[in-house]
């Protein structure tokens, strides 16, 4: 007897249970890449946060651990007399223990852009600092001792404005090791045009040229019977140059005297933090003004706040205060007041013994799925935050938030 074959495929229910089946499966396969996707979102994002975090700490304590710098500044021992004469070949002393030389300036000239000219160089101007709110800094920036090679953004919310609730600072100091002086020659006895006899390289060499003619100039030396200098060079060439002396009495020789470029030698550099818009999403930024070369270090920035640690006139006393503060200081709890650098407003941040800086760091791409993730940031308190207390009034997003903080000492110090 023979049977037929017969074929039959899936019945609707068997059809109905597969697909219920592979619906759970796919669910549970998508929940998965989901989830691993956003874990890697977020680690990726806090992986660059804390390498950001990192490199522009190293970055701002390298450049702040140089404020107030000059040459030989070591030189002078703690217990030492120091000059507080105005002619080199007059000198006075007075017991006033360690603490950064003014220098003598030529005909009251200015040594860089924000500085008052006069005949001496307040070391104040080293370290220079605005505290800013939601739409104004304090002190603002037509006080003495801001940058003003540059024209800091004001505040907004566009492309390149600086972010409200976020802090300006600048410091100054010498860098390099200039040109080593070998003799300084008297033309006449008080002479006021002189000629510097320095080291120099072969003529193929750019620097074989420095300085060069109508060159503001330092020259500084070791000892601490010679005020630092800042001049004018008349002509220069390969080996020596031709300047005009600050004042009637001429320079002479001194100890391991060299002599620097101001344009070229001397860092007057500006944090300040600003938006950058990219694909129509904003990016706020810290950037960095270096002699009125703009360079963008780090992104996502949300807040860059600086406190600074001063020397009162009272032994042992110490203030930490915000930039308005280190401004508006009562003249007579200011420190190394002498009759070269007397005690006049803004004198207190010839007294900064520390600087504090703050940074707000977000993960610049999208790295949580709140829109409000919480944060903590110590100079606002130890409660958590949310976006929305930012001052900043650009686009939030949805990012993962940490602060990064240093003391770095400094070198302007009495």
């Amino acid at each position: 007897m023979k049977y037929k074959n017969y074929q039959s495929g899936f019945s609707i229910v068997e059809l109905m249970i597969a697909v219920f089946i592979g619906l759970i499966i796919l669910t549970g396969l998508v929940t998965v890449f989901e989830t691993t996707a956003t874990m890697n979102r977020t680690q990726n994002g806090l992986a660059r946060l804390q390498e950001n975090g990192r490199f522009i700490t190293l970055q701002l304590k390298n450049a702040l651990d140089q404020a107030g710098y000059q040459y030989c500044l070591s030189s002078v021992g703690a217990e030492e007399k120091q000059i507080v004469g105005i002619d080199p070949l007059a000198i006075e002393y007075e017991n006033l223990s360690s603490k950064i030389q003014p220098w003598r300036v030529l005909d009251n000239q200015e040594v860089f852009p924000g500085v008052p000219a006069g005949p001496f160089f307040d070391p104040r101007h080293f370290i220079h600092g605005h505290e800013c709110g939601a739409n104004s800094c304090l002190p603002d920036f037509t006080s003495a001792g801001t940058d003003m090679s540059y024209l800091i953004p004001t505040i907004g919310v566009g492309d390149g404005d600086r972010i409200a609730g976020t802090d300006v600072l600048t410091v100054r100091y010498l860098h390099g090791p200039g040109k080593a002086v070998s003799n300084i020659v008297d033309r006449a006895e008080l002479a006021v045009t002189q000629t510097l006899q320095y080291e120099f390289y072969e003529s193929s060499n750019p620097d074989a040229q420095f300085p060069v003619a109508n060159t503001p100039v330092l020259i500084a030396s070791c000892s601490i019977t010679e005020p630092h200098v800042v001049t004018t060079i008349i002509a220069g060439g390969t080996g020596t140059a031709t300047f005009s002396s600050p004042g009637s009495t001429g320079v002479t020789n001194r100890v391991l005297t060299r002599v620097f470029d101001l344009n070229r030698d001397m860092r007057s550099i500006t944090y300040y933090v600003a938006n950058n818009v990219v694909n129509d999403r904003d990016t706020p930024t810290l950037y960095s003004v270096a002699n009125g070369t703009v360079n963008a270090l780090i992104e996502g920035v949300d807040r860059f706040d600086i406190l600074y640690t001063v020397q009162t006139a009272t032994k042992g006393n110490y203030l930490v205060l915000d930039a308005q503060g280190v401004d508006a200081m009562d003249i007579t709890s200011c420190t190394a007041a002498t009759d070269d650098l007397p005690n006049t407003p803004g004198c207190g941040w010839r007294s900064v013994v520390s600087i504090e800086f703050h940074l707000l760091l977000n993960t610049i791409h999208d790295s949580s799925s709140n829109e409000n993730e919480a944060f903590f940031y110590s100079i606002d308190g130890d409660q958590a935050q949310s976006p929305e207390d930012l001052l900043s009034q650009i686009n939030h997003y949805r990012l993962h938030r940490r602060e990064f903080y240093s003391v770095v000492a400094t070198k302007n110090w009495n």
